[in-house]
């Protein structure tokens, strides 16, 4: 029977054979295929990329008064908006809803980008503020929005008030709670501030390149924002990310990298040092050819991420010509590129830049150049920090002068002179039947807030109740609007903001204040899901405990979490601590850290509370272990935390520095020559001797592990079917 079906077996294990060699080649030419796709994504998916306005942004405001012009670019790879049959118009804010058709004076389409020239029309609106606008462009097919995009004022501007920040590094951990929690406190002192503004971001927005997830949080937190606001990214937004990624990610989630706005007597130029920590030559010339545009333009700030002066030069006064200054004194990425840097000092020089704005180093930094330009460098809004995480104010006048406040106590030669955002603890949270918000300032921070203070707030719903929570007397009260702001969102549905306002005093006193429905449960508890702790069993006086506590909401957000330790020491005596968990960005999860209890046993009990006052309660037990005999363990105090249930500072926050000579070298001496000091400035400037490192994301990592794997792979399949046919030959033989 075999000896009939061995010449057919033969035939079919040549078609096998056969075959085989033919799916090696498939399985080889398939895997490089994949490889290529995946590596070329980015690119290949812009073709299915849907148009979407760049400039102006909800990040990137245009500013503008009525019978002025702008120009809107649409990013477009796929090519399927029409500029020729679009119409243009604005939504506007004023005293009520009002919407401004705008003309289109001409339009430009190159390399899938749409630039379109724009003018309002004259009209009369009142001498107040900066009317919030939304842009809408539509061809007919396709309607695009631009949600809060566009700023209308006719106010005189002989001064503008800024509050700048910078690396807000979203969503890195804060002494507040993470970056979410510091930038929500900074827009509502944005808001609440009468002599500011203009808010301005130098960068470092996300903390992970081409991650598009973190710029939605950023989107969030503006969405309360009453003030205009203009940014530039940071390496942080753009390093180790391909151009195609930084534009399609940065360019859809923000805006352009480089853009300028002028605004009467004020001229702003944004810059792009995102990938290399300076600009480049075509930089150089946008900039040139800005400026010469614009010589009437009295007062010129230039924003970018990473400063032209190293950190350490803090109070420097130069009295020098600007592009003859020392190199020792210029930041690392600006050095490297000497000519560049040398080439951008001669710009600000000849054309008399009033400010430059930086961040990126986490440290504060004033340089004085001739007493015409001031070179102002921020800390970090919500990455590792210097002294705290930090906001500034800058008074920038029509006459071409720019000045920084300082914090009370601090002077140009401090090492962080900006305000102490820590000192401001303001969460905010909106839910389908309710905004609510908890607000604890200090007096410390050191602003003037003025008598009263305007506080904005999302309307979920049509019907509402306004109300105001004061923690201290345990009373409630409800509020009139002053103001209900309709807009338009993205997504073309009209958003509604409340506007109330109150006393400046009262600020300093924990309160809440809450917009919700009327049928809001008031009485619903707030529940606590699950505490776990870190070590399960705490090594005695070694170990320290790490608290993450789950939970979800009362009647509203949980806006605070107290732990409460009782513990037994190893001698028999007991002793409680108290400390306050610090929030996740949508307060769902709080944690805080316990240094290590030489203790035996512990009952930790978490309470939760929301804005009416709805407490949960949960306990657990821990049980401590023994450390091994090797391990020598020391005695550790116990100290009794106390606090009372709206203080927000009882917690221990760690910042670690990582030791670099990498940017700077210590005790370096400057040449002095030329540079002078009116306050008789320190001539010599000492590198501090930690300085924060910051990490990229590198693709050629990605991509080698790539190639490796899909080689990886290619050789086991060839080697698999090789064996099988090789197994199936021998059987027939």
């Amino acid at each position: 029977m075999w000896s009939y079906f061995k010449p057919l077996m033969s035939i079919s294990c040549g078609w096998v054979y056969m075959v085989s060699r033919v799916g090696i080649g498939m399985l080889a030419i398939s895997l490089i295929l994949v490889y290529i796709f995946i590596n070329t994504y980015p690119s290949a998916t812009q073709s299915m990329e849907k148009p979407v306005i760049m400039d102006p942004t909800y990040s990137i405001n245009q500013i503008v008064r009525p019978g002025s012009w702008f120009i809107v670019e649409v990013r477009d790879p796929a090519g399927v908006f029409a500029p020729s049959r679009a119409s243009v118009t604005v939504s506007c804010y004023i005293s009520g809803l009002v919407n401004i058709s705008l003309s289109i004076v001409g339009y430009n389409t190159q390399a899938g980008r749409h630039s379109i020239n724009v003018s309002i029309p004259r009209f009369e609106t009142p001498a107040e503020g900066f009317y919030p606008c939304s842009l809408v462009i539509s061809d007919g097919k396709s309607t695009l929005i631009s949600e809060k995009s566009v700023y209308i004022y006719n106010k005189s501007l002989n001064r503008v008030g800024i509050l700048h920040i910078t690396d807000i590094h979203l969503l890195l951990p804060t002494p507040i709670g993470t970056a979410y929690q510091t930038l929500t406190s900074a827009i509502f002192l944005a808001n609440m501030l009468k002599d500011i503004d203009l808010v301005i971001n130098t960068g470092d927005t996300a903390d992970r390149p081409g991650d598009s997830i973190l710029y939605t949080y950023y989107r969030q937190a503006l969405k309360t924002l009453l003030k205009p606001i203009l940014a530039v990214p940071g390496n942080h937004d753009g390093s180790g990310i391909s151009p195609d990624v930084f534009a399609a990610v940065y360019g859809s989630s923000v805006g352009v990298a480089t853009w300028y706005r002028r605004i009467e007597n004020y001229l702003i130029v944004g810059l792009d040092t995102s990938a290399r920590g300076v600009i480049d030559s075509s930089q150089i010339a946008f900039l040139e050819r800005v400026l010469r545009e614009n010589l009437d333009a009295m007062t010129k700030i230039i924003l970018i991420h990473h400063p032209i002066f190293r950190a350490s030069a803090k109070g420097v006064y130069i009295d020098q010509q600007l592009r003859d200054i020392p190199r020792n004194l210029l930041y690392t990425s600006w050095a490297e590129d000497e000519g560049i840097a040398r080439e951008f000092l001669r710009l600000i020089d000849l054309y008399n830049v009033s400010a430059v704005l930086a961040g990126h180093v986490h440290q504060d930094s004033i340089v004085i150049y001739r007493n015409k330009t001031t070179f102002i460098t921020t800390g970090t809004l919500g990455g590792p920090r210097s002294d705290y995480n930090a906001f500034r104010i800058i008074d920038a006048f029509s006459n071409g002068t720019v000045v920084p406040r300082y914090a009370p106590g601090t002077d140009a030669r401090s090492n962080m002179n900006s305000y102490n955002v820590e000192k401001a603890v303001i969460r905010y949270w909106a839910d389908r039947d309710y905004s609510g918000v908890f607000i604890n300032i200090s007096r410390d921070l050191g602003v003037d807030l003025g008598s009263t203070v305007s506080i904005y707030l999302d309307s979920p719903i049509t019907s509402t109740i306004i109300e105001k929570i004061s923690y201290d007397t345990s009373s409630r009260e409800a509020l009139k609007p002053v103001a209900r702001i309709e807009i338009p969102g993205d997504d073309g549905a009209i958003r509604t903001l409340y506007r109330v306002d109150i006393s400046a005093q009262d600020i300093y006193r924990p309160l809440g204040i809450i917009v919700r429905n009327p049928s809001l449960d008031l009485s619903l508890k707030p529940y606590i899901a699950s505490i776990d702790i870190q070590p399960k069993q705490p090594r005695r006086g070694i170990d320290p405990i790490i608290v993450e506590v789950k939970v979800s909401r009362g009647s509203t957000y949980v806006y605070r979490v107290e732990i409460l330790l009782s513990i037994t020491t190893t001698g028999g005596s007991s002793a409680e601590v108290l400390g306050e968990a610090l929030p996740s960005w949508d307060y769902t999860k709080y944690i805080i850290t316990f240094g290590g209890f030489d203790a035996s046993r512990a009952v930790l009990i978490a309470r939760a509370y929301d804005l009416y006052g709805n407490i949960a309660e949960k306990e657990i037990s821990i049980v401590f272990r023994e450390a091994a005999r090797t391990t020598a363990t020391a005695s550790v105090q116990i100290t009794t935390i106390t606090t009372t249930p709206v203080a927000m500072n009882t917690y221990t926050y760690t910042s670690t520095s990582i030791s670099t000579t990498a940017a700077i070298q210590a005790n370096q001496t400057l040449t002095t020559t030329g540079i002078e000091s009116p306050a008789q400035l320190p001539t010599a400037i000492t590198a501090p001797a930690t300085q924060p490192i910051t990490t990229h994301i590198q693709r050629q990592a990605s991509d080698t592990s790539g190639l490796i794997i899909a080689i990886a792979i290619a050789i086991a399949g060839i080697g698999l079917v090789a064996m099988l046919t090789y197994m199936l030959k021998k059987r027939v033989r």
